[in-house]
């Protein structure tokens, strides 16, 4: 609770101070406040100097957070006005050109590389999402604007699809913000352009993935319009693991039950078949129960739509839909039915601990219905 009296004039120490807190707080207000500080410190030289003074006091204090500020020198006659708009500082002019991203690989993590505009400069940025960590690794560097734009004929990496620009910037967003809310760190790399770049982010409350829904074409919206139909592709999802867009490895969340497939079904020669079947067809619904439930119904809905969307981008419709109706059925808390890849995923899990005539009954196991939809899942390799 602040000392000074009410109505009185904030000082410019107190407003430093307040600044220098919200910089480094990492929440809603940080953004803003990156925002202001870039714009004094490019107008130090103006400033009285007791305020210059503690100015640079608290950069050197952020900056030994790992939080530098790099100054927004402002041009002739703007000194101290708000951009035009009403956006301060580096929020003017600040861009995404370019973005291309890979698919979520086993671990949950994606690729994404992009071109950015911000203030007077040109950056290229490489960067490494997560739905378990959010942002796992940031790179940027200072390009020229033939690079930037692609005038220079630079390609994407072959495994990284190209998107719009503002499909990486919700991507980056809901990666940094997934980081704050987890509490699990921001790169060192993205210091060097976070007071810039993140005024121009979109709120990213989906995180990494969850966006890509809001992006799906009108054509495949379109196809979800029936629920018997998204239910049904939901069922026949099983087919996405051919796409190789789900090579998920699960383990977090079905540990514990493969670690009890370990103990109880490694050793072929203590248990009889009958035994075998039966507990190999119930470890493998308790993992389809275990996907099928949050947080994991949550986060796999969202990697879904994103499956969904490059699919979607690549004409590939008939496994888009399969994907988007899987998404579409997880996000649905009230949905009581099954995705069929996530329990084709769990009897993949679970093929290494299990005989060649058992994959079956576990795979119709994971299903956990009685008659089912007659859909028949794929094998599954050990």
């Amino acid at each position: 609770m602040s000392d000074r009296p009410a109505g009185a004039a904030e000082s410019a120490a107190e407003r430093l101070a307040r600044l220098e807190r919200a910089a480094a707080s990492g929440g809603a207000e940080a953004p803003q406040a990156l925002a202001e500080l870039a714009r004094l410190a490019g107008q130090a030289g103006s400033l009285e100097k007791a305020v210059a003074k503690e100015l640079r006091r608290v950069l050197f204090r952020l900056r030994s957070r790992g939080i530098v500020v790099e100054p927004v020198p402002a041009g002739p006659g703007q000194q101290g006005e708000p951009a035009p708009g009403g956006a301060v500082g580096p929020a003017a002019g600040v861009r995404p050109l370019r973005a291309a991203a890979s698919a979520i690989d086993a671990l949950g993590q994606a690729r994404l590389e992009m071109s950015w505009e911000l203030p007077r400069e040109f950056w290229r940025v490489r960067a490494v999402v997560s739905d378990g960590r959010g942002l796992e690794a940031f790179e940027a560097v200072r390009v020229g604007r033939r690079e930037a734009t692609g005038e220079s004929g630079s390609p994407n990496e072959p495994d990284l699809q190209p998107m719009p620009g503002e499909w990486g910037a919700a991507m980056l967003a809901g990666a940094a913000a997934l980081a704050r809310r987890l509490g699990s760190g921001l790169p060192r790399g993205y210091a060097v352009v976070r007071a810039q770049l993140e005024p121009g982010l979109p709120d990213g409350a989906d995180g990494p993935y969850g966006w890509a829904r809001r992006c799906w074409s009108q054509r495949l919206q379109e196809a979800l319009a029936d629920p018997d139909r998204v239910r049904l592709w939901a069922r026949a999802s099983a087919a996405l693991l051919e796409t190789g867009e789900v090579d998920w490895e699960l383990g977090d969340w079905i540990g514990p039950l493969l670690d009890e497939a370990r103990r109880q079904l490694a050793t072929r020669l203590v248990l009889l078949p009958a035994t075998r079947r039966s507990v190999a067809e119930r470890l493998a619904m308790r993992m389809s129960e275990v996907l099928h439930a949050p947080p994991s119904r949550e986060r796999l809905s969202a990697r879904l739509a994103y499956v969904a969307l490059r699919l979607d981008r690549a004409d590939r419709m008939a496994a888009a839909r399969l994907a988007a109706a899987g998404a579409t059925l997880l996000a649905d808390p009230q949905a009581s039915e099954r995705v069929g890849v996530l329990e084709a995923l769990a009897a993949r899990h679970l093929a290494p601990y299990l005989m060649e005539e058992e994959r079956g009954s576990a795979r119709a196991a994971a299903a956990g219905r009685e008659g089912g939809s007659g859909l028949v899942l794929p094998p599954t390799s050990p």
